[in-house]
């Protein structure tokens, strides 16, 4: 089971996620955020790592999916392009759009934060149709 949890920057993917985990719904939670993590544990983001990020991201939860396990993915995910790689890793993913306004965790400046807001593509009956089976939910 994959769950793609999406949304901007502060809309509560990594709690939703977590909560996942501690339920004992999923194996592992990744997010590409998990890859700017300095050796002194300490976030740090880069934006020249940014693909190198996402790279990491994917390749985990490929990795554990082929392990059998269950995987939640927190990324911001905005433009439909985003989710459709995840699609082809699992025949059971459930798509959750998360839209809450809590502080960030990363210290996003505000209108950072609000540009992803805006750039968040929704859902048509068409993505529906394409990926029958699949479940899309919005919070």
């Amino acid at each position: 089971m994959l769950y793609l949890l999406r949304g901007p920057s502060g809309s509560g993917k990594t709690a939703f996620a977590n909560t996942l985990l501690l339920a004992g719904v999923v194996d592992h939670v990744f997010e590409a955020d998990q890859f700017m993590i300095d050796e002194n544990g300490t976030y740090k983001y880069d934006r020249s790592r940014l693909q190198y990020c996402h790279d990491q991201c994917e390749r985990a939860t490929r990795e554990a999916l082929a392990q059998g396990k269950n995987v939640a993915v927190a990324n911001t995910m905005t433009k439909c392009w985003e989710v459709a790689k995840y699609y082809e890793m699992s025949d059971d993913v459930t798509v959750i759009t998360l839209e809450g306004q809590f502080p960030n965790v990363h210290g996003l400046p505000n209108d950072i934060v609000e540009m992803q807001r805006k750039r968040l593509e929704r859902w048509s009956i068409k993505d529906r149709a394409r990926n029958k089976g699949k479940k899309m939910f919005k919070v």
